[in-house]
Protein backbone atom coordinates (compact mmCIF):
# COMPACT_ATOMS: atom_id res chain seq x y z
CA UNK A 1 0.00 0.00 0.00
CA UNK A 2 2.81 2.39 0.84
CA UNK A 3 4.27 1.78 -2.59
CA UNK A 4 0.92 2.62 -4.21
CA UNK A 5 0.74 5.88 -2.26
CA UNK A 6 4.29 6.75 -3.28
CA UNK A 7 3.58 6.01 -6.94
CA UNK A 8 0.36 8.01 -6.85
CA UNK A 9 2.16 10.94 -5.20
CA UNK A 10 4.89 10.86 -7.84
CA UNK A 11 2.27 10.74 -10.60
CA UNK A 12 0.44 13.74 -9.16
CA UNK A 13 3.68 15.71 -8.95
CA UNK A 14 4.44 14.79 -12.57
CA UNK A 15 0.97 15.90 -13.69
CA UNK A 16 1.42 19.20 -11.84
CA UNK A 17 4.70 19.80 -13.66
CA UNK A 18 3.16 18.90 -17.01
CA UNK A 19 0.34 21.38 -16.40
CA UNK A 20 3.00 24.09 -16.24
CA UNK A 21 3.15 23.79 -20.04
CA UNK A 22 -0.36 25.17 -20.73
CA UNK A 23 0.12 27.76 -17.98
CA UNK A 24 3.34 28.96 -19.63
CA UNK A 25 1.61 29.02 -23.01
CA UNK A 26 -1.18 31.17 -21.59
CA UNK A 27 1.35 33.48 -19.93
CA UNK A 28 3.16 33.77 -23.26
CA UNK A 29 -0.11 34.72 -24.95
CA UNK A 30 -0.68 37.44 -22.33
CA UNK A 31 2.77 38.85 -22.99
CA UNK A 32 2.18 38.73 -26.74
CA UNK A 33 -1.02 40.74 -26.38
CA UNK A 34 0.80 43.24 -24.17
CA UNK A 35 3.52 43.63 -26.80
CA UNK A 36 0.85 44.18 -29.42
CA UNK A 37 -0.54 47.01 -27.29
CA UNK A 38 2.94 48.58 -27.27
CA UNK A 39 3.02 48.26 -31.05
CA UNK A 40 -0.34 50.05 -31.23
CA UNK A 41 1.10 52.88 -29.11
CA UNK A 42 4.03 53.20 -31.51
CA UNK A 43 1.65 53.23 -34.46
CA UNK A 44 -0.44 56.01 -32.91
CA UNK A 45 2.72 57.92 -31.99
CA UNK A 46 3.81 57.73 -35.63
CA UNK A 47 0.57 59.23 -36.95
CA UNK A 48 -0.19 61.55 -33.99
CA UNK A 49 2.82 62.45 -31.84
CA UNK A 50 4.78 60.64 -29.14
CA UNK A 51 5.55 61.52 -25.56
CA UNK A 52 6.51 65.17 -25.22
CA UNK A 53 9.38 66.76 -23.29
CA UNK A 54 9.52 70.58 -23.37
CA UNK A 55 12.58 72.55 -22.28
CA UNK A 56 11.96 76.02 -20.91
CA UNK A 57 13.20 78.86 -23.19
CA UNK A 58 16.87 79.81 -23.03
CA UNK A 59 18.76 82.70 -24.59
CA UNK A 60 21.26 81.42 -27.17
CA UNK A 61 24.22 83.61 -28.09
CA UNK A 62 26.21 82.12 -30.98
CA UNK A 63 29.73 83.35 -31.62
CA UNK A 64 32.65 82.58 -33.90
CA UNK A 65 36.16 81.57 -32.89
CA UNK A 66 39.18 80.98 -35.06
CA UNK A 67 40.57 77.50 -35.57
CA UNK A 68 43.91 76.07 -36.69
CA UNK A 69 42.04 73.70 -38.97
CA UNK A 70 42.55 74.96 -42.53
CA UNK A 71 39.35 73.32 -43.77
CA UNK A 72 37.28 74.98 -41.04
CA UNK A 73 39.12 78.17 -40.08
CA UNK A 74 36.08 79.47 -38.16
CA UNK A 75 34.03 77.49 -35.63
CA UNK A 76 30.61 78.51 -34.30
CA UNK A 77 30.00 77.98 -30.61
CA UNK A 78 26.99 78.75 -28.44
CA UNK A 79 26.30 80.35 -25.08
CA UNK A 80 23.15 79.09 -23.31
CA UNK A 81 21.82 81.67 -20.86
CA UNK A 82 18.88 80.69 -18.60
CA UNK A 83 15.93 82.87 -17.71
CA UNK A 84 15.96 84.38 -14.23
CA UNK A 85 12.25 83.82 -13.57
CA UNK A 86 9.84 81.63 -15.51
CA UNK A 87 6.12 80.98 -15.06
CA UNK A 88 4.57 78.06 -16.97
CA UNK A 89 0.84 77.43 -17.37
CA UNK A 90 -0.36 74.19 -18.97
CA UNK A 91 -3.93 73.11 -19.70
CA UNK A 92 -4.17 69.63 -21.22
CA UNK A 93 -7.32 68.17 -22.79
CA UNK A 94 -7.28 64.40 -23.16
CA UNK A 95 -8.97 61.99 -25.55
CA UNK A 96 -8.69 58.31 -26.45
CA UNK A 97 -7.35 57.06 -29.78
CA UNK A 98 -8.03 53.45 -30.70
CA UNK A 99 -6.70 50.75 -32.99
CA UNK A 100 -9.06 47.79 -33.01
CA UNK A 101 -9.79 46.85 -29.39
CA UNK A 102 -6.85 48.87 -28.02
CA UNK A 103 -7.10 52.44 -26.72
CA UNK A 104 -4.31 54.90 -25.92
CA UNK A 105 -4.71 58.32 -24.25
CA UNK A 106 -3.53 61.37 -26.20
CA UNK A 107 -3.72 65.04 -25.27
CA UNK A 108 -3.73 68.56 -26.65
CA UNK A 109 -2.16 71.08 -24.28
CA UNK A 110 -2.31 74.86 -24.25
CA UNK A 111 1.09 76.09 -23.01
CA UNK A 112 2.16 79.56 -21.92
CA UNK A 113 5.68 80.60 -20.86
CA UNK A 114 6.23 83.97 -19.18
CA UNK A 115 9.80 84.80 -18.21
CA UNK A 116 12.59 87.30 -17.81
CA UNK A 117 16.21 87.13 -18.92
CA UNK A 118 18.53 89.56 -17.15
CA UNK A 119 20.68 91.80 -19.33
CA UNK A 120 23.46 91.53 -16.78
CA UNK A 121 23.83 87.78 -17.35
CA UNK A 122 23.96 88.27 -21.11
CA UNK A 123 26.66 90.98 -20.89
CA UNK A 124 28.77 88.98 -18.42
CA UNK A 125 28.77 85.91 -20.67
CA UNK A 126 29.62 88.00 -23.75
CA UNK A 127 32.50 89.73 -21.94
CA UNK A 128 34.03 86.38 -20.94
CA UNK A 129 33.83 85.07 -24.47
CA UNK A 130 35.16 88.23 -26.13
CA UNK A 131 38.22 88.09 -23.86
CA UNK A 132 39.32 84.80 -25.43
CA UNK A 133 42.30 85.01 -27.78
CA UNK A 134 40.65 83.12 -30.62
CA UNK A 135 37.38 85.08 -30.44
CA UNK A 136 36.21 86.45 -33.80
CA UNK A 137 32.68 87.88 -33.59
CA UNK A 138 29.18 87.50 -32.20
CA UNK A 139 26.24 86.31 -34.27
CA UNK A 140 22.62 87.47 -33.72
CA UNK A 141 21.16 85.99 -30.51
CA UNK A 142 17.82 84.20 -30.30
CA UNK A 143 15.43 82.69 -27.79
CA UNK A 144 15.25 78.90 -28.21
CA UNK A 145 12.90 76.20 -27.00
CA UNK A 146 13.53 72.46 -27.36
CA UNK A 147 10.67 70.01 -28.01
CA UNK A 148 11.14 66.25 -28.20
CA UNK A 149 8.55 65.92 -30.99
CA UNK A 150 7.94 69.21 -32.85
CA UNK A 151 5.23 67.58 -34.97
CA UNK A 152 2.91 68.26 -32.05
CA UNK A 153 3.10 72.06 -32.34
CA UNK A 154 -0.27 73.43 -33.45
CA UNK A 155 -1.06 76.34 -35.73
CA UNK A 156 -2.03 78.73 -32.93
CA UNK A 157 1.20 80.13 -31.51
CA UNK A 158 2.14 83.58 -30.34
CA UNK A 159 5.41 85.16 -29.18
CA UNK A 160 6.03 88.60 -27.66
CA UNK A 161 9.32 90.20 -26.59
CA UNK A 162 9.02 93.20 -24.26
CA UNK A 163 5.42 93.48 -25.41
CA UNK A 164 6.28 93.38 -29.13
CA UNK A 165 5.06 90.58 -31.40
CA UNK A 166 7.80 88.30 -32.71
CA UNK A 167 7.88 85.44 -35.20
CA UNK A 168 8.77 81.84 -34.48
CA UNK A 169 11.36 80.08 -36.65
CA UNK A 170 11.45 76.26 -36.93
CA UNK A 171 14.43 74.60 -35.26
CA UNK A 172 15.76 75.29 -31.77
CA UNK A 173 19.26 76.08 -33.06
CA UNK A 174 20.96 74.32 -30.13
CA UNK A 175 23.54 71.63 -30.96
CA UNK A 176 22.24 68.17 -29.97
CA UNK A 177 18.84 69.75 -29.21
CA UNK A 178 17.73 70.80 -32.68
CA UNK A 179 14.02 69.94 -32.40
CA UNK A 180 11.78 72.85 -31.51
CA UNK A 181 11.67 76.50 -32.52
CA UNK A 182 13.37 79.83 -31.85
CA UNK A 183 12.63 83.55 -31.83
CA UNK A 184 15.21 85.84 -33.43
CA UNK A 185 16.26 88.75 -31.17
CA UNK A 186 17.46 92.12 -32.48
CA UNK A 187 20.64 92.95 -30.45
CA UNK A 188 19.21 96.39 -29.70
CA UNK A 189 16.33 94.74 -27.84
CA UNK A 190 18.74 93.35 -25.26
CA UNK A 191 20.25 96.77 -24.71
CA UNK A 192 16.95 98.27 -23.56
CA UNK A 193 16.15 98.10 -19.86
CA UNK A 194 17.48 95.68 -17.27
CA UNK A 195 15.84 92.56 -18.62
CA UNK A 196 14.19 90.94 -21.61
CA UNK A 197 10.61 89.95 -20.92
CA UNK A 198 9.12 87.25 -23.14
CA UNK A 199 5.83 85.42 -23.50
CA UNK A 200 5.33 82.29 -25.62
CA UNK A 201 1.94 80.70 -26.23
CA UNK A 202 1.30 77.65 -28.38
CA UNK A 203 -0.66 74.42 -28.66
CA UNK A 204 1.13 71.10 -28.24
CA UNK A 205 -0.15 67.61 -28.99
CA UNK A 206 1.29 64.50 -27.39
CA UNK A 207 0.62 60.98 -26.20
CA UNK A 208 0.64 59.35 -22.76
CA UNK A 209 3.19 61.68 -21.14
CA UNK A 210 3.99 65.39 -20.89
CA UNK A 211 7.29 66.49 -19.37
CA UNK A 212 9.05 69.80 -18.71
CA UNK A 213 12.80 70.45 -18.41
CA UNK A 214 13.30 73.43 -16.04
CA UNK A 215 16.25 75.24 -17.66
CA UNK A 216 15.76 78.47 -15.70
CA UNK A 217 16.99 79.75 -12.36
CA UNK A 218 13.46 79.83 -10.95
CA UNK A 219 10.52 77.92 -12.43
CA UNK A 220 6.89 77.82 -11.30
CA UNK A 221 4.59 75.45 -13.16
CA UNK A 222 0.81 75.30 -12.88
CA UNK A 223 -0.88 72.45 -14.73
CA UNK A 224 -4.43 71.22 -15.00
CA UNK A 225 -6.14 68.56 -17.08
CA UNK A 226 -9.39 66.61 -17.38
CA UNK A 227 -7.50 63.30 -17.00
CA UNK A 228 -8.50 61.62 -13.73
CA UNK A 229 -5.55 59.27 -13.28
CA UNK A 230 -2.27 61.23 -13.45
CA UNK A 231 1.05 59.70 -12.48
CA UNK A 232 3.66 62.24 -11.39
CA UNK A 233 7.27 61.28 -12.01
CA UNK A 234 10.68 62.64 -12.90
CA UNK A 235 13.29 64.59 -10.95
CA UNK A 236 10.72 66.82 -9.22
CA UNK A 237 7.31 65.97 -7.78
CA UNK A 238 4.57 68.60 -7.42
CA UNK A 239 4.47 70.62 -4.23
CA UNK A 240 0.70 70.31 -4.24
CA UNK A 241 -1.86 68.49 -6.33
CA UNK A 242 -5.58 67.80 -6.35
CA UNK A 243 -7.32 64.93 -8.13
CA UNK A 244 -11.09 64.55 -8.46
CA UNK A 245 -13.75 63.40 -10.92
CA UNK A 246 -13.18 66.52 -13.04
CA UNK A 247 -9.45 65.93 -13.51
CA UNK A 248 -6.34 67.10 -11.72
CA UNK A 249 -4.47 70.26 -10.82
CA UNK A 250 -0.83 70.36 -9.78
CA UNK A 251 1.87 72.93 -9.03
CA UNK A 252 5.67 72.68 -9.10
CA UNK A 253 8.33 75.10 -7.91
CA UNK A 254 11.97 74.55 -8.92
CA UNK A 255 14.92 76.80 -8.06
CA UNK A 256 18.58 76.97 -9.06
CA UNK A 257 19.73 75.08 -5.97
CA UNK A 258 17.62 72.03 -6.81
CA UNK A 259 17.94 72.03 -10.60
CA UNK A 260 21.49 73.42 -11.10
CA UNK A 261 20.25 74.76 -14.43
CA UNK A 262 23.28 77.01 -15.05
CA UNK A 263 25.81 74.22 -14.59
CA UNK A 264 23.86 71.81 -16.76
CA UNK A 265 23.47 74.39 -19.51
CA UNK A 266 27.23 74.92 -19.43
CA UNK A 267 27.73 71.18 -19.85
CA UNK A 268 25.30 71.26 -22.76
CA UNK A 269 27.38 74.03 -24.37
CA UNK A 270 30.22 71.51 -24.46
CA UNK A 271 28.05 68.83 -26.07
CA UNK A 272 26.96 67.00 -22.89
CA UNK A 273 23.21 67.53 -22.61
CA UNK A 274 22.30 64.26 -20.86
CA UNK A 275 22.32 65.77 -17.37
CA UNK A 276 20.06 68.61 -18.51
CA UNK A 277 17.53 66.27 -20.12
CA UNK A 278 17.40 64.10 -17.00
CA UNK A 279 16.16 66.98 -14.82
CA UNK A 280 12.66 66.52 -16.12
CA UNK A 281 9.37 66.69 -14.26
CA UNK A 282 6.52 64.91 -15.96
CA UNK A 283 2.91 63.81 -15.81
CA UNK A 284 1.89 60.47 -17.25
CA UNK A 285 -1.68 60.02 -18.45
CA UNK A 286 -1.82 56.74 -16.61
CA UNK A 287 -4.34 54.00 -17.37
CA UNK A 288 -5.05 52.50 -13.93
CA UNK A 289 -6.39 49.16 -15.17
CA UNK A 290 -3.61 47.37 -17.01
CA UNK A 291 -5.39 44.11 -17.82
CA UNK A 292 -2.25 42.43 -19.12
CA UNK A 293 -0.23 43.19 -16.02
CA UNK A 294 -3.04 41.96 -13.78
CA UNK A 295 -3.57 38.82 -15.85
CA UNK A 296 0.16 38.07 -15.87
CA UNK A 297 0.28 38.43 -12.08
CA UNK A 298 -2.81 36.20 -11.76
CA UNK A 299 -1.41 33.38 -13.88
CA UNK A 300 1.58 33.10 -11.56
CA UNK A 301 -0.85 31.75 -8.95
CA UNK A 302 -2.04 29.03 -11.34
CA UNK A 303 0.47 26.48 -10.02
CA UNK A 304 -0.72 27.19 -6.48
CA UNK A 305 -4.36 26.57 -7.39
CA UNK A 306 -3.51 23.33 -9.17
CA UNK A 307 -1.34 22.16 -6.27
CA UNK A 308 -4.06 22.91 -3.71
CA UNK A 309 -6.65 21.04 -5.78
CA UNK A 310 -4.44 18.01 -6.32
CA UNK A 311 -3.39 17.82 -2.67
CA UNK A 312 -7.05 18.02 -1.63
CA UNK A 313 -7.96 15.23 -4.04
CA UNK A 314 -5.05 13.09 -2.88
CA UNK A 315 -5.96 13.38 0.81
CA UNK A 316 -9.62 12.81 0.02
CA UNK A 317 -8.71 9.75 -2.03
CA UNK A 318 -6.41 8.35 0.66
CA UNK A 319 -9.02 8.63 3.41
CA UNK A 320 -12.11 7.44 1.54
CA UNK A 321 -13.14 4.69 -0.83
CA UNK A 322 -13.29 7.14 -3.76
CA UNK A 323 -10.59 6.66 -6.37
CA UNK A 324 -9.72 9.51 -8.75
CA UNK A 325 -8.04 8.56 -12.03
CA UNK A 326 -4.98 10.50 -13.28
CA UNK A 327 -7.00 11.57 -16.32
CA UNK A 328 -9.53 13.14 -13.98
CA UNK A 329 -6.70 14.94 -12.19
CA UNK A 330 -5.53 16.24 -15.57
CA UNK A 331 -8.98 17.46 -16.65
CA UNK A 332 -9.43 19.33 -13.37
CA UNK A 333 -5.98 20.92 -13.80
CA UNK A 334 -6.78 21.98 -17.36
CA UNK A 335 -10.05 23.57 -16.26
CA UNK A 336 -8.10 25.58 -13.67
CA UNK A 337 -5.59 26.66 -16.33
CA UNK A 338 -8.24 27.66 -18.87
CA UNK A 339 -9.54 30.19 -16.34
CA UNK A 340 -6.62 32.52 -17.12
CA UNK A 341 -7.16 32.29 -20.88
CA UNK A 342 -10.82 33.17 -20.38
CA UNK A 343 -9.80 36.04 -18.11
CA UNK A 344 -7.50 37.75 -20.59
CA UNK A 345 -9.79 37.22 -23.59
CA UNK A 346 -12.84 38.58 -21.77
CA UNK A 347 -11.02 41.52 -20.16
CA UNK A 348 -10.11 42.88 -23.61
CA UNK A 349 -13.81 43.49 -24.24
CA UNK A 350 -15.21 44.42 -20.81
CA UNK A 351 -14.28 45.72 -17.37
CA UNK A 352 -11.67 43.52 -15.66
CA UNK A 353 -13.96 42.85 -12.67
CA UNK A 354 -16.73 41.47 -14.85
CA UNK A 355 -14.27 39.42 -16.88
CA UNK A 356 -12.83 37.95 -13.68
CA UNK A 357 -16.31 37.18 -12.32
CA UNK A 358 -17.50 35.50 -15.52
CA UNK A 359 -14.32 33.41 -15.86
CA UNK A 360 -14.54 32.34 -12.21
CA UNK A 361 -18.22 31.37 -12.48
CA UNK A 362 -17.68 29.49 -15.75
CA UNK A 363 -14.77 27.39 -14.46
CA UNK A 364 -16.35 26.81 -11.03
CA UNK A 365 -19.66 25.64 -12.51
CA UNK A 366 -17.81 23.37 -14.94
CA UNK A 367 -15.91 21.75 -12.07
CA UNK A 368 -19.10 21.46 -10.02
CA UNK A 369 -20.88 19.60 -12.82
CA UNK A 370 -17.86 17.35 -13.37
CA UNK A 371 -16.94 16.60 -9.74
CA UNK A 372 -20.54 15.87 -8.77
CA UNK A 373 -20.11 12.57 -10.63
CA UNK A 374 -16.44 11.99 -9.87
CA UNK A 375 -16.70 12.31 -6.09
CA UNK A 376 -18.83 10.07 -3.93
CA UNK A 377 -21.44 12.66 -3.04
CA UNK A 378 -22.52 15.88 -4.81
CA UNK A 379 -22.25 17.94 -1.62
CA UNK A 380 -18.54 17.13 -1.50
CA UNK A 381 -18.17 18.69 -4.96
CA UNK A 382 -20.08 21.75 -3.78
CA UNK A 383 -17.73 22.19 -0.81
CA UNK A 384 -14.67 21.89 -3.07
CA UNK A 385 -16.02 24.38 -5.63
CA UNK A 386 -17.07 26.78 -2.89
CA UNK A 387 -13.54 26.76 -1.48
CA UNK A 388 -12.14 27.25 -4.99
CA UNK A 389 -14.43 30.25 -5.54
CA UNK A 390 -13.22 31.67 -2.23
CA UNK A 391 -9.61 31.30 -3.38
CA UNK A 392 -10.43 33.14 -6.61
CA UNK A 393 -11.99 35.93 -4.56
CA UNK A 394 -8.83 36.14 -2.46
CA UNK A 395 -6.73 36.25 -5.62
CA UNK A 396 -8.77 39.17 -6.97
CA UNK A 397 -8.18 41.10 -3.75
CA UNK A 398 -4.44 40.41 -4.02
CA UNK A 399 -4.40 41.69 -7.61
CA UNK A 400 -6.06 44.95 -6.56
CA UNK A 401 -3.74 45.56 -3.60
CA UNK A 402 -0.63 46.06 -5.71
CA UNK A 403 1.47 47.54 -2.91
CA UNK A 404 0.54 44.72 -0.52
CA UNK A 405 0.38 41.86 -3.05
CA UNK A 406 3.45 40.06 -1.66
CA UNK A 407 2.20 40.35 1.92
CA UNK A 408 -1.28 39.12 1.05
CA UNK A 409 0.09 36.27 -1.06
CA UNK A 410 2.43 35.15 1.73
CA UNK A 411 -0.41 35.26 4.27
CA UNK A 412 -2.64 33.22 1.95
CA UNK A 413 0.04 30.55 1.53
CA UNK A 414 0.62 30.41 5.27
CA UNK A 415 -3.11 30.04 6.04
CA UNK A 416 -3.54 27.29 3.43
CA UNK A 417 -0.52 25.40 4.75
CA UNK A 418 -1.78 25.77 8.32
CA UNK A 419 -5.21 24.41 7.37
CA UNK A 420 -3.62 21.47 5.57
CA UNK A 421 -1.33 20.63 8.48
CA UNK A 422 -4.05 20.92 11.14
CA UNK A 423 -6.54 18.91 9.08
CA UNK A 424 -4.10 16.01 8.58
CA UNK A 425 -2.22 16.04 11.89
CA UNK A 426 -4.12 12.99 13.28
CA UNK A 427 -3.61 10.86 10.19
CA UNK A 428 -1.30 7.87 10.53
CA UNK A 429 0.11 7.75 7.01
CA UNK A 430 1.73 4.35 7.68
CA UNK A 431 -1.60 2.83 8.66
CA UNK A 432 -3.76 4.00 5.78
CA UNK A 433 -6.30 1.36 4.63
CA UNK A 434 -5.88 -0.52 1.38
CA UNK A 435 -7.93 0.08 -1.70
CA UNK A 436 -11.61 -0.38 -1.07
CA UNK A 437 -11.23 -0.42 2.72
CA UNK A 438 -11.89 2.26 5.31
CA UNK A 439 -9.70 2.65 8.36
CA UNK A 440 -10.58 4.52 11.49
CA UNK A 441 -8.97 7.70 10.19
CA UNK A 442 -11.10 7.56 7.06
CA UNK A 443 -14.25 7.21 9.15
CA UNK A 444 -13.20 10.16 11.31
CA UNK A 445 -12.50 12.17 8.16
CA UNK A 446 -15.96 11.49 6.72
CA UNK A 447 -17.59 12.32 10.03
CA UNK A 448 -15.68 15.59 10.24
CA UNK A 449 -16.91 16.52 6.77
Amino acid sequence: MQRQIALKSALIVLLSLLLLIPLNMIEGQIRARSLYLDAVKQDIATSWTGEQAVMSPVLVQPYQVSSTNKKNPVIIRYLLIPARHLQIAADARSEMRSRGIYEVPVYTSELQFDGRIMQKNWHEQRDKVSAQQNFESFLPPYLAMYLSDPRGVGNSFKATLNGRTAELVPGAGIPLLENGFRVELPPALLEQGDYLEFKLQFELRGMSKLGFIPAAESVNLQMRSDWQHPKFSGAFLPLEHEIDEVGFRAAWSVNEFSSAAKNKLQLCQGGKCTALLQTQLSVEFFQPVDIYQQAERAVKYGVLFIAISFVSFFIFEALTTVRIHPIQYTLVGLSLAIFYLLLISLSEHMVFLWAYLIATCACTLLLLAYLSKVLAKPWQARIFCGCLAGLHAMLYVILQLEDFALLMGAMLLFVLLAILMLATRTIDWYALPGAGQLGSQGELFEKSI
